[in-house]
This record gives C-alpha cells, structure tokens and sequence, in this order.
C-alpha cells in the first residue's frame, strides 16, 4: 500500500437539464474547478490541498443554473481561473505517481482523461 494517495473531484460548467441532455450536448461542458486532497493512508488525514479555478475557452459565461448549485461565478473565474492545461500539469505535478481517485456519475468519468478536454 502506498503512504498517499490522492482524492480529487471537479465542477463542469453545466446547465438546467444537464443530466438529461444528450451525449454530444455534454460533451460542451468544460471543467472549471479541479479541486484534490493529499491524504495520509496510515491515518486518512490530509497532508496537502489543491483548488484549481479554470477559466472556460468555448463558453465562457456560466449559467446562473450552475451559479446557483455552485457558487463559482465569472468574476471568480475571471480573478483566479487558469488556462485548463495549466490547471491540469499543475494537478499532475500534485499527484505525482499517486494513486487519484474520484466519485464517478458514469462509468467513463472517474478519471481526468486529456483527450476529452478540448483544449
């Protein structure tokens, strides 16, 4: 077993019906948080955090639908957010060669997977 492990999850710029719409609709969404936790196997405590802001290329104003669920508004973004392959090289440098792991809403979700970014 490792000494750490990594926990991580991330916010999608969504709307209204977002669950529902179709395949090619979802895949509009851009990540606009990638947040991690660095967590000590031995004791599950955190060693070390990591909350990324990420500035949306293709649709670049929220919807208040996702303003409300989150609180992520533009003018965060627009103050802290970071081109997505910065926010990403910065999440891998993070992780190093930990093991991440994420909550998942389908099977094809649980890991960040470059080829599904746009950018």
């Amino acid at each position: 077993m490792t000494e750490q492990f990594i926990v991580f999850d991330t916010e999608y710029a969504s709307w209204q019906g977002f669950l529902n719409a179709p395949e090619e609709e979802k895949k509009k969404a851009e990540i606009v948080q990638i947040a991690a936790l660095k967590i000590n196997s031995r004791d599950l405590s955190v060693a070390e955090k990591l909350n990324l802001y990420v500035k949306p290329r293709f649709a670049p104003k929220l919807t208040d639908y996702f303003i409300n669920l989150t609180g992520i508004t533009d003018e965060l973004l627009a103050q802290e957010g970071i081109p997505f392959p910065e926010a990403y090289a910065r999440f891998k440098r993070f992780a190093g060669g930990l093991p991440c792991y994420s909550h998942a809403w389908q099977p094809d979700d649980d890991r960040l997977q470059p080829g599904h970014v746009r950018h």
